[in-house]
């Protein structure tokens, strides 16, 4: 099964604050890639149809910042024209996958 399904797209859609549906396709391909990266940054492998409330906020807080910010603008300036871009999320939407995370071992040579 495809992730999101429309149920799921309308729930990350209100977790993120999308009110209309002109956004869908950026939701939807947002909601791909930040499931891939909470799966690799817990080392934990979640079941795409039935996701824990914790990653779904992760996907949904990741989405509204990504919104709000301007697809990640974070300052401008207009002498001489610069952008400064964030390129990680705050630590605060990270920490609701903190309880999903797995503990990666080494071995050591």
């Amino acid at each position: 099964m495809a992730f999101p399904t429309t149920e799921q797209l309308e729930e990350l859609k209100v977790i993120a604050k999308v009110k209309t549906d002109k956004d869908d396709e950026y939701v939807r391909i947002m909601a791909n890639l930040l499931l891939d990266h909470a799966i690799e940054y817990c080392n934990n492998k979640f079941d795409e149809e039935n996701l824990q409330g914790g990653v779904k906020i992760f996907i949904g807080q990741g989405i509204e910042y990504n919104l709000k910010t301007q697809r990640g603008l974070t300052s401008r300036s207009m002498g001489s024209v610069s952008y400064s871009y964030a390129t990680d999320f705050p630590e605060s939407i990270y920490s609701v996958l903190r309880p999903f995370k797995k503990v990666r071992f080494h071995a050591l040579r």
